[in-house]
């Protein structure tokens, strides 16, 4: 789940790991983030980047346009309820970036709708959670307290191996600035980027 806005590589590794622990993944987009004041690329669009970058990936990445069917706001238990009741007899994973794992206990209806039925996984994508860690680990378990220092939940945290940092943010940066953003993203996406003239302002 995110915003993918645009998807790069970065997503696409994740992915790709991902798949050494799950059999299957849905890449949702989402409608436009509550905590975030600027507008995303238009809904369809972003779909059609998601889906030219998981073509390699065959029938064992999805991406799904569920999100856009809801109402805003657009928090993360709307889509999730639905996945938890069309995949009720499946084992379910929330896949995110390590900046975030930490953070899903104050989305809208954690509590009841979203830890009781989710495992989650975290992907070191930017270093955050572990800079300063020797990384002698490909994947360890990470506790998150309440205010009163009690277990709130836990998740497993996969660390793979970056070779530079790079964010949805940047690659909108670097358009703006007319840089080269190809192989940061597909060449696919940077198509779609400057047929629809995205992130230009």
């Amino acid at each position: 789940m995110g915003s993918f806005d645009p998807i790069h590589t970065g997503h696409i590794n994740m992915i790709r790991e991902s798949l050494n622990y799950v059999d299957k993944v849905i890449v949702v987009p989402s409608g436009h983030n509550p905590w975030k004041k600027a507008e995303p690329a238009p809904f369809d669009i972003r779909v059609k980047m998601i889906e030219v970058s998981i073509k390699p990936f065959f029938n064992r990445v999805e991406v799904s346009g569920i999100e856009n069917t809801f109402e805003p706001p657009y928090y993360a238990n709307k889509p999730l309820n639905y996945f938890r009741d069309k995949y009720k007899d499946d084992e379910l994973y929330i896949i995110c970036g390590s900046d975030t794992a930490g953070k899903i206990q104050y989305w809208k209806n954690a509590n009841t709708d979203i830890l009781p039925y989710f495992k989650i996984i975290s992907i070191d994508r930017d270093d955050s959670l572990t800079r300063g860690i020797k990384k002698e680990f490909k994947s360890r378990t990470i506790k998150v307290l309440d205010e009163n220092g009690n277990e709130k939940y836990r998740y497993e945290h996969i660390y793979v191996e970056p070779s530079f940092t790079i964010s949805s943010t940047l690659i909108r940066n670097f358009i703006k600035e007319d840089k080269r953003v190809y192989p940061l993203i597909p060449y696919e996406v940077e198509c779609i980027i400057k047929d629809n003239k995205l992130y230009l302002a």
